[in-house]
Protein backbone atom coordinates (compact mmCIF):
# COMPACT_ATOMS: atom_id res chain seq x y z
CA UNK A 1 0.00 0.00 0.00
CA UNK A 2 1.09 3.32 -1.00
CA UNK A 3 2.24 6.44 1.76
CA UNK A 4 -0.45 8.34 0.38
CA UNK A 5 -3.30 5.75 0.41
CA UNK A 6 -2.30 4.63 3.74
CA UNK A 7 -2.64 7.88 5.30
CA UNK A 8 -5.73 8.30 3.38
CA UNK A 9 -6.92 4.91 4.88
CA UNK A 10 -5.78 6.02 8.33
CA UNK A 11 -7.64 9.09 7.99
CA UNK A 12 -10.87 7.50 7.17
CA UNK A 13 -10.77 4.82 9.36
CA UNK A 14 -10.08 7.72 12.65
CA UNK A 15 -13.33 10.09 10.85
CA UNK A 16 -15.80 6.50 10.57
CA UNK A 17 -14.37 5.52 14.40
CA UNK A 18 -15.09 9.52 15.66
CA UNK A 19 -18.87 8.86 14.04
CA UNK A 20 -19.72 5.19 15.46
CA UNK A 21 -18.25 6.26 19.07
CA UNK A 22 -20.98 8.63 19.43
CA UNK A 23 -23.45 8.08 22.60
CA UNK A 24 -27.13 6.85 21.62
CA UNK A 25 -28.47 10.50 22.24
CA UNK A 26 -26.45 12.26 19.69
CA UNK A 27 -27.86 13.45 16.12
CA UNK A 28 -25.73 11.16 14.56
CA UNK A 29 -25.24 7.49 13.92
CA UNK A 30 -23.80 5.05 12.18
CA UNK A 31 -20.44 3.50 10.52
CA UNK A 32 -18.73 2.37 7.60
CA UNK A 33 -19.62 -1.19 5.51
CA UNK A 34 -17.54 -3.79 6.68
CA UNK A 35 -14.26 -4.18 5.13
CA UNK A 36 -15.17 -0.49 3.77
CA UNK A 37 -13.97 2.23 5.21
CA UNK A 38 -14.49 4.71 2.27
CA UNK A 39 -18.22 4.25 2.28
CA UNK A 40 -21.14 4.17 4.94
CA UNK A 41 -24.19 4.96 6.04
CA UNK A 42 -25.32 7.26 8.79
CA UNK A 43 -28.85 8.51 10.44
CA UNK A 44 -29.22 12.06 11.08
CA UNK A 45 -31.67 12.63 14.22
CA UNK A 46 -32.80 16.45 13.98
CA UNK A 47 -33.04 18.55 17.76
CA UNK A 48 -36.17 19.30 19.30
CA UNK A 49 -35.59 23.30 17.68
CA UNK A 50 -34.77 21.82 14.08
CA UNK A 51 -37.72 22.27 11.56
CA UNK A 52 -36.84 18.74 10.91
CA UNK A 53 -37.32 17.35 14.30
CA UNK A 54 -39.44 14.03 14.04
CA UNK A 55 -37.61 13.07 10.77
CA UNK A 56 -34.98 10.34 10.59
CA UNK A 57 -32.63 11.20 7.55
CA UNK A 58 -30.72 8.37 5.93
CA UNK A 59 -27.96 9.40 4.99
CA UNK A 60 -24.96 7.46 2.11
CA UNK A 61 -21.49 8.76 2.79
CA UNK A 62 -18.73 7.68 0.34
CA UNK A 63 -15.33 9.08 0.93
CA UNK A 64 -12.97 9.71 -2.40
CA UNK A 65 -9.72 7.77 -2.75
CA UNK A 66 -8.04 11.32 -1.90
CA UNK A 67 -10.02 11.65 0.99
CA UNK A 68 -9.53 14.49 3.19
CA UNK A 69 -7.98 16.28 0.15
CA UNK A 70 -11.32 16.15 -1.30
CA UNK A 71 -15.05 16.27 0.61
CA UNK A 72 -16.72 13.53 1.16
CA UNK A 73 -20.41 12.43 -0.95
CA UNK A 74 -23.10 12.53 1.05
CA UNK A 75 -26.88 11.96 -0.66
CA UNK A 76 -29.87 11.96 1.18
CA UNK A 77 -31.73 8.46 0.79
CA UNK A 78 -34.82 9.72 2.90
CA UNK A 79 -36.94 11.61 0.75
CA UNK A 80 -36.63 15.30 2.25
CA UNK A 81 -37.84 18.84 0.98
CA UNK A 82 -35.09 21.19 1.03
CA UNK A 83 -33.30 23.36 -0.96
CA UNK A 84 -30.01 22.44 -0.92
CA UNK A 85 -31.20 18.67 -1.02
CA UNK A 86 -31.97 17.66 -4.62
CA UNK A 87 -35.20 15.20 -5.48
CA UNK A 88 -33.07 12.27 -6.31
CA UNK A 89 -30.75 13.39 -2.51
CA UNK A 90 -28.04 14.73 -3.59
CA UNK A 91 -26.74 17.29 -1.04
CA UNK A 92 -24.72 20.27 -1.74
CA UNK A 93 -23.33 23.14 0.48
CA UNK A 94 -20.13 25.06 0.86
CA UNK A 95 -18.20 23.06 3.10
CA UNK A 96 -18.75 19.96 0.52
CA UNK A 97 -17.45 22.40 -2.02
CA UNK A 98 -15.32 25.43 -2.61
CA UNK A 99 -15.03 25.89 1.70
CA UNK A 100 -13.98 22.07 2.34
CA UNK A 101 -10.38 21.76 3.99
CA UNK A 102 -8.46 18.81 4.67
CA UNK A 103 -8.69 19.91 8.38
CA UNK A 104 -12.78 19.21 8.61
CA UNK A 105 -13.60 15.83 9.62
CA UNK A 106 -16.68 13.78 8.69
CA UNK A 107 -18.17 14.33 11.57
CA UNK A 108 -17.81 17.97 11.67
CA UNK A 109 -19.28 17.62 8.04
CA UNK A 110 -22.51 16.14 9.41
CA UNK A 111 -22.96 18.52 11.96
CA UNK A 112 -22.92 21.11 9.41
CA UNK A 113 -25.29 19.24 7.06
CA UNK A 114 -28.00 18.93 10.46
CA UNK A 115 -27.32 23.51 10.53
CA UNK A 116 -27.84 23.23 6.71
CA UNK A 117 -31.25 21.76 7.60
CA UNK A 118 -32.53 24.75 9.59
CA UNK A 119 -30.21 27.79 7.72
CA UNK A 120 -30.16 26.57 4.06
CA UNK A 121 -28.20 28.58 1.67
CA UNK A 122 -31.27 29.65 -0.99
CA UNK A 123 -28.74 31.57 -3.01
CA UNK A 124 -26.71 28.53 -4.73
CA UNK A 125 -29.68 25.92 -3.91
CA UNK A 126 -30.20 22.37 -6.00
CA UNK A 127 -33.91 22.87 -5.91
CA UNK A 128 -35.03 26.26 -6.77
CA UNK A 129 -38.48 25.66 -6.28
CA UNK A 130 -37.92 24.78 -2.43
CA UNK A 131 -35.61 27.91 -2.18
CA UNK A 132 -38.19 30.05 -3.47
CA UNK A 133 -41.35 28.38 -0.63
CA UNK A 134 -38.27 29.13 2.08
CA UNK A 135 -38.48 32.68 0.67
CA UNK A 136 -41.63 33.57 -0.08
CA UNK A 137 -44.45 31.54 2.40
CA UNK A 138 -42.36 30.15 5.27
CA UNK A 139 -45.37 28.34 6.50
CA UNK A 140 -46.07 26.62 3.35
CA UNK A 141 -42.37 25.36 3.33
CA UNK A 142 -42.61 24.07 6.93
CA UNK A 143 -45.65 22.24 5.77
CA UNK A 144 -43.73 20.46 3.04
CA UNK A 145 -41.10 19.93 5.86
CA UNK A 146 -43.31 17.79 8.22
CA UNK A 147 -45.10 16.24 5.55
CA UNK A 148 -41.75 14.99 4.17
CA UNK A 149 -40.27 14.26 7.85
CA UNK A 150 -43.51 12.12 8.62
CA UNK A 151 -43.57 9.99 5.52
Amino acid sequence: MSTTRSTTVKRATADWRQVETLLADEPIRGGHRDGDVFAGTVLLVPPPDSLYYGARLKVSVTLPADYPRSPPDLVSLTPVFHPNISNTGIISFPLLAEKWSPDVTLYQGLISLLALLDEPDVHDPLRPEAAEVYILDRDAYLRRVRQAASG
